[in-house]
């Protein structure tokens, strides 16, 4: 959350495309109390010793930290010049470079502190509008953050870590009424993050380079009034919504390791993807897809000079209840990879005579449901007091399961709904059913045998196993499965009961 509100508060002040002149005017000063008001409204605080001349105010040993329980982050920011001119908008000018700094000592994790300096290369900001209604439109040529002592556990690390925005432009407008309703859209042509680690007790370096091209984000969020503390519980409670997007149009990434004089390196891409989220009192949601992964592993511990692998297209989302919750809440899984491919070498290796099928496999886990929860999941002293249960299930829906893979697949489906009106029962009590449908598992078996994958008996006892949990389905070489929970407690497979 800590670099999310850092570039909620960049934004603000250094990024997107310029936009037509405001109808009404917007002075100096009502911007730098809209900045200020803003930051304490989303837990932060901005300062400064502020003096104006004429139509310029500045603000000299303008600083923005972050001050929480187990966490402390401030970016001394020097001199920042508002200036009022002829077409009612205001120039905010930011220095070229900043230094910041950040510490933390999480209770279930080791401290660390970090400094970095923030380097702007020609930042544009334009705030327009009303006192009530302020747009900053904003570009730049480069925006760097690059960290220069890193120590974690009270031990310095070696490490060169930098992360950047490259031709990025934007908006950010602010709409004060009861909430403040904040709108950003940021346009990067390039996003990069890179790192050289020297890990402590260990010979050698880790070192990563990645980058995202085309990159557009998009956020809408309501902050409520709040005591400034940057707890989200509380402010979740108090009304934040907030929900954005991310597209790009390709990623690369590139990662090699000599740690105890053993070489690896690991070479990826997609052609594009998607990430969005939203958060409010009652759920959160998140979620992301890829398409045209390729990925390349080479490594002195590895049969292969080099591993390649492909993934046609991926995609996940989760979504859970935020807190305590009087009435039953949605949630839902999903985890998708389709079309995962092996390389012709990779092939060759495991199968060298080629008796398996070497078509792309396909995962996916989709699952969706009602449930209650107990705790405020943002509150770790209630999770650390909790004594039994977090919560209760009280629908679950198997809208998908795929495994496919050597020529055999495992699909099903289902849906149950629970009774939970008996607390002694140590869980409650399903009614619904699922079915499984495996085919292509005895032509499989028959091809890993004779590959001497798996010995005779091991096929044979196979078979035994699944005979006594599925039946013959109306195709060859398929075997069906019915669980039913009845409402009585029972639990039958293909109708004959098993508990």
């Amino acid at each position: 959350m800590t670099y999310r509100r850092l570039c909620a508060a960049a934004a603000l002040w250094v990024g997107a495309m310029t936009a037509p002149a405001a109808w009404a005017d917007v002075t100096a000063r009502q911007v730098w109390e809209q900045m200020q008001d803003f930051s304490k409204a989303t837990g932060q605080s901005l300062s400064g010793t502020v003096t104006q001349k004429d139509k310029v105010l500045t603000v000299q040993g303008a600083a923005y930290s972050v001050e929480q329980p187990d966490m402390q982050a401030r970016a001394s920011i020097g001199t920042i010049t508002l200036t009022e001119r002829r077409d009612g908008t205001v120039e905010i000018t930011l220095p070229a470079e900043y230094p910041m700094t950040v510490s933390a000592a999480p209770q279930d994790g080791k401290p660390f502190s970090m400094s970095a300096i923030v380097t702007l290369d020609r930042p544009v900001v334009i705030a327009s509008g009303t006192g009530a209604v302020t747009n900053y439109d904003f570009d730049a040529r480069q925006i760097t953050l690059s960290i220069r002592e890193l120590d974690l556990d009270g031990e310095p690390v070696s490490a060169d870590i930098r992360m950047g925005l490259s031709m990025l432009e934007g908006s950010y407008a602010l709409t004060k009424g009861l909430h403040y309703e904040a709108t950003a859209n940021l346009r990067a042509q390039k996003a990069t993050i890179g790192a050289d680690v020297a890990p402590p007790e260990q010979d050698g370096h880790v070192s990563f380079v990645a980058g995202l091209e085309n990159m557009v984000m998009k956020s809408q969020s309501e902050f409520p009034a709040t005591d400034g503390s940057g707890d989200l519980g509380k402010m979740l409670e108090s009304g934040l919504i907030t929900d954005g997007s991310l597209r790009y149009d390709g990623a690369q990434l590139q990662a090699t390791s000599d740690i105890d004089d053993k070489p690896f390196s690991l070479e990826g891409s997609n052609s594009g993807g998607t990430l969005s989220y939203a958060m409010n009192d009652q759920n959160i949601t998140y979620g992301g897809t890829q398409t045209g992964i390729k990925l390349a592993v080479s490594g002195a511990d590895l049969p292969l000079a080099q591993i390649k692998a492909s993934i046609q297209d991926t995609a996940f989302n989760i979504k859970l209840p935020t807190g305590q919750t009087d009435e039953p809440a949605a949630f839902g899984l999903l985890t998708t990879l389709r079309g995962i491919a092996l390389d012709d070498a990779v092939w060759a290796l495991i199968d060298p005579q080629a008796m398996l099928p070497h078509d792309p496999a396909t995962l996916t886990f989709d699952l969706s449901g009602i449930a209650r929860l107990f705790v405020d999941v943002f509150n770790p002293d209630a999770l650390a007091d909790l004594d039994g249960r977090a919560g209760e299930l009280h629908q679950l829906t198997i809208n998908d399961v795929e495994l496919s893979a050597a020529g055999a697949s495992l699909t099903g489906s289902g849906a149950f709904t629970f009774d939970n009106s008996n607390p002694s029962e140590p869980f409650p009590v399903p009614i619904g059913s699922a079915s499984l449908r495996l085919t292509g598992s005895d032509t499989l078996l028959d091809r890993l045998t004779k590959m001497k994958v798996i010995e005779p008996f091991m096929a044979m006892t196979a078979r035994s196993m699944l005979k006594n949990f599925a039946q013959p389905g109306e195709d060859d070489d398929t075997m069906t499965s019915e669980i039913t929970a009845t409402p009585d407690g029972q639990i039958l497979l293909n109708g004959q009961r098993i508990r």
